[in-house]
C-alpha cells in the first residue's frame, strides 16, 4: 500500500503491518467485516485501506433469506454468545445483529469482558463499603 497521512497511519505505529494483513486476508477471500474483527478494527477501515490500495473489498457473504439469518442469530445467542462474536461468525455488521436480537425480544448477552469489568467494579463497591 502506499504512504499515508491519515490520522490512524499517524497515531498508529503499526499501520503497515496491519496493511499486509489485510492484503493478505483479501488475497484469501475473507470479508472486510471478518478482517477487521480479526484486527479489532472498524470494518470501514478496512474497506477504505483495500480501495486505497486499489483492490474491492469482498463483501460480507449474503443471505437468501433473511429469516435464515434472524434464526441463526437467535440460535447462536441462544448458545451463549454475545453480540459480537455473532456477528464476526456470521459475518455482518454487529448493528444488524443487535436489531435481530432486538426484534425478537431478546436481551443481548454481555461479552466475558464485559462479564470481568463488572465484577471487579463490584468488588470495588465492596471493599469500600468495608472501609466504612
Amino acid at each position: 500500500m502506499t504512504e499515508c497521512n491519515c490520522n490512524y497511519c499517524t497515531i498508529n505505529p503499526n499501520a503497515w503491518e496491519e496493511d499486509k494483513e489485510i492484503l493478505r486476508l483479501h488475497k484469501l477471500g475473507t470479508p472486510a467485516v471478518e478482517i477487521a474483527a480479526r484486527l479489532n478494527v472498524y470494518p470501514e477501515l478496512v474497506r477504505r485501506r483495500l480501495r486505497r490500495a486499489g483492490f474491492e473489498p469482498v463483501p460480507a457473504p449474503k443471505f437468501l433469506k433473511a429469516e435464515e439469518l434472524r434464526s441463526d442469530i437467535i440460535r447462536l445467542h441462544q448458545q451463549g454468545l454475545p453480540p459480537l462474536k455473532i456477528a464476526e461468525r456470521l459475518g455482518v455488521e454487529s448493528t444488524v445483529v443487535y436489531r435481530r436480537l432486538r426484534d425478537a425480544k431478546l436481551e443481548p448477552r454481555p461479552s466475558p469482558e464485559d462479564i470481568k469489568r463488572t465484577l471487579e467494579s463490584l468488588d470495588e463497591i465492596i471493599a469500600l463499603g468495608k472501609r466504612h
